[in-house]
């Protein structure tokens, strides 16, 4: 079974950019671009993600998120 954090295993940052949130009655849907830096047994990468979100109202902070899809973002 793999550990948690993993020894070796190190996120440098982690931030989004391009965000767009728009409000349909009692949802909303959030686009935008996720990008994370790190480093695992020596070997840096660099992770580029379009994602699409969308919350429904409710939840204990007011909104849940329903659905989440991620996928490859053009350099």
């Amino acid at each position: 079974m793999a550990r948690w954090p993993s020894p070796g295993f190190r996120i440098h940052y982690f931030r989004t950019s391009d965000v767009v949130a728009r409000p349909y009655g009692n949802a909303g849907v959030v686009i935008g671009l996720a990008e994370w830096s790190w480093t695992f047994n020596g070997r840096t990468n660099v992770t580029r993600l379009r994602y699409t979100a969308v919350y429904a109202r409710g939840g204990p902070l007011g909104w849940r998120m329903v659905a989440l899809h991620m996928g490859p973002a053009p350099e």
